[in-house]
């Protein structure tokens, strides 16, 4: 069974969709970025690993700037919303922020997210291009994004 869960999410396959409600109440999915190249982050706000990507994140998006093709999804798997809510705030998370309430959720489940933080890198075609890219504070996640930019 669990060789059937990493096979659905290996490279080339069909990245799992999903909808669900922004942070500012809109309705965003994941089909919605088809033709885009999207840096899927799993995390939540009491999670120390996450935290510590931040700053790197920021980083990351200053030196991707001029790729407009590049999206930035955060799907937070906090249980408490106003958590949440105050971290993107209070640490000026720039990106498109999405939460459900806990590992249980389907979008995690479809996933298979065993902890946090989790990346994916979606290709343009809607199917994953890696289902383990580096992290924002890793140095070759530049290559990883921009590789896939280029498809």
């Amino acid at each position: 069974d669990e060789y059937e869960v990493q096979k659905a999410l290996s490279p080339g396959m069909p990245a799992p969709g999903f909808t669900l409600t922004d942070i500012n109440g809109a309705e965003v999915a994941l089909d919605d970025f088809l033709g885009k190249v999207v840096y899927l982050d799993f995390w939540a706000s009491w999670c120390g690993p996450c935290l510590q990507q931040i700053p790197h994140a920021k980083e990351l998006k200053k030196r991707m700037a001029g790729e407009d093709d590049l999206v930035f999804l955060y799907v937070s798997v906090d249980n408490d919303e106003e958590a949440w809510r105050n971290m993107v705030a209070n640490r000026e998370i720039e990106g498109v922020h999405v939460n459900v309430p806990g590992f249980s959720h389907e979008v995690p489940q479809s996933y298979n997210l065993r902890g946090v933080p989790t990346f994916y890198v979606i290709g343009r075609d809607g199917k994953i291009f890696d289902n383990r890219p580096p992290r924002p504070s890793q140095e070759n996640v530049d290559e990883v994004l921009l590789t896939a930019l280029r498809k």
